[in-house]
C-alpha cells in the first residue's frame, strides 16, 4: 500500500493529467502511519507493561533523519547548479526540513503548496513535518487513554479526526472556495484526521500482528476482504478522477479516501487473516514482490522524486509528461533504493553516529538490523564482505565517500548562504506593485489572497445601452482583474489607458473572480471593457466563465486573457481551452485577448520560469488588449438592442 501511494503522489506531481488525484496518496500514508504507530504502541505496552517513549522517539529519529539530510545535501547544490532560482527561500526551507516544522514555515511565510508556477525544492517535505509531530504529541496522549476502559479508548482518536475534518472545513471557507487551502491541507491540526483514523483502527483491533490469537472465521473474513478490496478501489479511482481544485475533495473527498484506506487496512490485520478467505487473497496481491520493494523504499521515493522534479522542470520546461515521469520515476528509485542500502538500514538499526565511524573504519559494520514491527522479511541483510576484497580497497572505497558526502554538505552549506528570498519573478512582482501604486481603493479587501495592485479612479457608472457600440477605449471604460502576470504588466496598462482599474494579484485563480465583480459593480468601477486574465493558477472551468458572463450583464464586454506557458503547466492549456470555448458560445460578449501567441513569438522577453514577462515585454500584454478592445467595439449594433 506504500507503494500505492508513492506511485500516485509521483504521478501527480509528474504526470498530473493521468494521475490528477494523486495528492491523496498522501492521505493513505498517514492512515497507514496512524495505524502502524498505534499498533506499535499497544504491543509494546502489552508486553511489557509500560511505554518507552524516548525509545520510540529515538527510533523514529534514525528512521526519519538520515534521508531527509541525505536528500537535502545532494540536491541543494545540484539546484544551485542549474539555477540560483531554485534555491529561493531556501534557509527557511531547510531549516523546516531539519527540524521537521516545514509545514509551519510554510504556513507562516505565505507559501502555497499548490503553486507550481514558483514551485519550492522541498515542499514535499511538508507531511514529514505533520508525521514526526505527530510521532512526538501521540505517545504522550496514548498513555492518558489507559486511563480509559479498553472499548472506548478508540473513540478518543476519532473524536480528534472529526475535529480536524471540521477544522480544514472551515479553512477552505466553509465550502465555498479554496482561499486557505495551503493552510487547511499543510496544518497539521487540519489534516490529521488520516493519522487519527488510522490509530483509532489500531485501538479497535486486537491483537491485529498476531495471527495466532485469532481463530478462522470465513464468512466474516471474506465480507471484511469485499470491504477491503472495495476501499482499495476507492482510493485508485480516486487517485485517478477528483481534482485538487475542486473544493470538496478539502475535505470530503480526501475523507473518503482516508476511510477507503482504513477499510482495506482493516481487512489484513490478523483477526480477518487467519484460514483462507477473500482477506487474505488481497493480502497476496498486495505482497508481490515489486509492490513489496517499492513499498520498503516508498519514503526515500516520494524524498527525493520532488526536487528532481523541480530541478528536471527547470532544465527541460517541454519535455512530455510520460517523458518527465519515466525519467524522474527512475532516478528516483535508483537514489532511493542507494539511500536505503547505504545510509538509512545503517543508520536506522545501527545508530547514526556509530554508523558514521564506521564509515572512518576498515572492513568494519554498524549492528545488525533488529526486527520491529516495521522490518520486512528479506529486505535488509547485511551482506559479509566478500573475502577476497582487500583492505586497502575497502579503504579507498570509504574514504571516496567520506570524501564525496563532505563535499556535498559544504556545498549545501554554501549554497544555503548565498540563496536568495525571492526569485527573480518575485522581485519582478514586488517592482511592478512599487511602480503601479497610486490612488489605491480595493472593495475586493475581503478576498486578498498576497500582494495585489488595485489601481483605479472615482465611480464610474455603467453607459446606457446605446452608447455601448461606440464606447471609446479608455481608462475610464475598463475593468483588469488579474494573476500575477497582469500585475507584471500593470504598469505599462496604465500608461497606455490612463485611469484604468488594475487589480491583480500573485497567485489569484479563477475562484474569487466573481466576488471581485461584484465588489468593483457595487462601488460603481465594473466597467464597459471587463478584463479576466487568470489562466495560469488552476484550470478554467467553463461553468465559471458561464457565471462571470452572467454577472456583468447583457451590457458589458468580457475580454478573457488566455495563457503562456510549458508542457509543465498543463493547466494552462486546460483554461486556453476554456477560454477558447467561451468565445465560440457568446460570440456577442466574450472576446479572447491572445497573450499566449505573443509570448510565443517573443520567447526570449520572458522570464526563467517560463510564464512570466521580463519588464521589457510587457508591452506583449497591453498589444493582446488593445487587440482585444479593438474587436470589441466591433461587436454587433445587436448587443445595445
Amino acid at each position: 500500500m506504500r507503494a500505492l501511494g508513492a506511485i500516485a503522489v509521483l504521478g501527480y506531481h509528474a504526470w498530473p493529467d493521468a494521475v490528477q488525484g494523486g495528492f491523496l496518496g498522501v492521505d493513505l500514508f498517514f492512515v497507514l502511519s496512524g495505524f502502524l504507530i498505534t499498533a506499535l504502541l499497544v504491543r509494546e505496552r502489552d508486553r511489557s507493561g509500560r511505554i518507552d517513549i524516548k525509545a520510540f522517539w529515538l527510533r523514529r529519529w534514525r528512521r526519519l533523519f538520515p534521508a531527509v539530510v541525505t536528500v537535502v545535501i545532494c540536491t541543494v547544490p545540484l539546484a544551485w547548479l542549474v539555477d540560483i532560482n531554485l534555491l529561493a527561500r531556501m534557509k527557511t526551507q531547510v531549516l523546516g526540513a531539519l527540524t521537521f516544522t516545514y509545514n509551519w514555515v510554510q504556513i507562516l511565510t505565505g507559501s502555497s503548496y499548490f503553486e507550481q508556477l514558483s514551485p519550492r525544492l522541498l515542499t514535499n517535505f511538508w507531511t514529514l513535518a505533520v508525521e514526526q509531530q505527530f510521532y512526538i504529541v501521540w505517545p504522550l496522549v496514548f498513555l492518558l487513554l489507559w486511563f480509559l476502559p479498553w472499548r472506548v479508548r478508540w473513540l478518543v482518536p476519532l473524536l480528534l479526526a472529526a475535529g480536524s475534518v471540521a477544522l480544514m472545513w472551515v479553512y477552505v471557507g466553509v465550502g465555498e472556495g479554496l482561499e486557505n487551502l495551503s493552510r487547511a491541507y499543510m496544518g497539521t491540526d487540519s489534516h490529521s484526521f488520516g493519522l487519527m483514523i488510522g490509530a483509532s483502527l489500531a485501538l479497535a483491533s486486537r491483537e491485529p500482528m498476531n495471527p495466532q490469537a485469532h481463530t478462522s472465521r470465513p464468512f466474516r473474513n471474506s465480507l471484511s476482504g469485499l470491504a477491503g478490496l472495495l476501499g482499495l478501489a476507492t482510493v485508485l479511482l480516486c487517485f485517478f478522477v477528483v481534482r485538487d481544485d475542486d473544493p470538496v475533495a478539502y475535505p470530503w473527498l480526501t475523507l473518503v479516501v482516508v476511510l477507503a484506506s482504513a477499510l482495506a487496512i482493516a481487512s489484513m490485520t490478523a483477526a480477518h487473516q487467519a484460514g483462507r478467505s477473500l482477506a487474505m487473497l488481497l493480502r497476496q496481491f498486495l505482497e508481490l514482490p515489486p509492490l513489496v520493494w517499492l513499498g520498503v523504499r516508498s519514503y526515500g521515493i516520494y524524498l527525493w522524486h520532488w526536487p528532481l522534479l523541480v530541478i528536471w522542470w527547470k532544465l527541460m520546461p517541454d519535455a512530455p509528461a510520460w517523458q518527465t515521469m519515466l525519467l524522474v520515476s527512475t532516478v528516483s528509485v535508483a537514489c532511493a533504493a542507494l539511500s536505503f542500502r547505504f545510509v538509512e538500514n545503517p543508520m536506522r538499526y545501527g545508530g547514526i553516529l556509530a554508523t558514521l565511524r564506521s564509515w572512518l573504519r576498515f572492513g568494519r559494520r554498524s549492528r545488525s538490523e533488529k526486527s520491529d514491527i516495521f522490518a520486512v522479511p528479506l529486505i535488509y541483510r547485511p551482506r559479509r564482505q566478500a573475502r577476497s576484497r582487500h583492505p586497502l580497497i575497502i579503504g579507498v572505497g570509504r574514504v571516496m565517500g567520506v570524501v564525496l558526502a563532505v563535499s556535498l554538505a559544504g556545498c549545501c552549506t554554501v549554497a544555503v548562504v548565498v540563496a536568495p528570498s525571492q526569485t527573480d519573478v518575485e522581485v519582478a512582482f514586488a517592482q511592478a506593485e512599487e511602480l503601479s501604486k497610486g490612488d489605491i481603493h480595493n472593495p475586493s479587501g475581503e478576498f486578498e489572497e498576497s500582494s495585489s495592485v488595485s489601481v483605479s479612479t472615482s465611480p464610474t457608472p455603467e453607459p446606457e445601452p446605446t452608447e455601448l457600440p461606440e464606447a471609446a477605449v479608455t481608462g475610464e471604460n475598463i475593468t483588469v482583474i488579474g494573476d500575477s502576470v497582469t500585475a507584471m504588466c500593470a504598469a505599462d496598462i496604465q500608461a497606455r489607458w490612463p485611469g484604468t482599474v488594475v487589480d491583480a494579484q500573485k497567485s489569484r485563480s479563477f475562484y474569487p473572480v466573481k466576488g471581485l465583480m461584484d465588489s468593483y459593480d457595487s462601488a460603481g468601477q465594473l466597467r464597459h471593457y471587463v478584463v479576466v486574465g487568470v489562466p495560469t493558477n488552476g484550470a478554467i472551468p467553463d461553468s465559471f466563465i458561464d457565471s462571470w458572463v452572467q454577472r456583468i450583464g447583457e451590457y458589458r464586454v468580457l475580454i478573457l486573457v488566455n495563457g503562456y506557458g510549458p508542457a509543465l503547466h498543463p493547466e494552462i492549456a486546460m483554461s486556453n481551452e476554456a477560454i477558447t470555448r467561451a468565445a465560440q458560445k457568446y460570440p456577442d460578449q466574450v472576446v479572447i485577448a491572445d497573450w499566449q501567441s505573443r509570448a510565443s513569438a517573443h520567447p526570449e522577453l520572458i522570464y526563467t520560469d517560463y510564464v512570466h514577462p521580463l519588464p521589457e515585454g510587457a508591452w506583449m500584454y497591453s498589444d493582446a488588449l488593445a487587440a482585444a478592445f479593438e474587436t470589441a467595439r466591433q461587436l454587433p449594433p445587436s448587443l445595445s438592442e
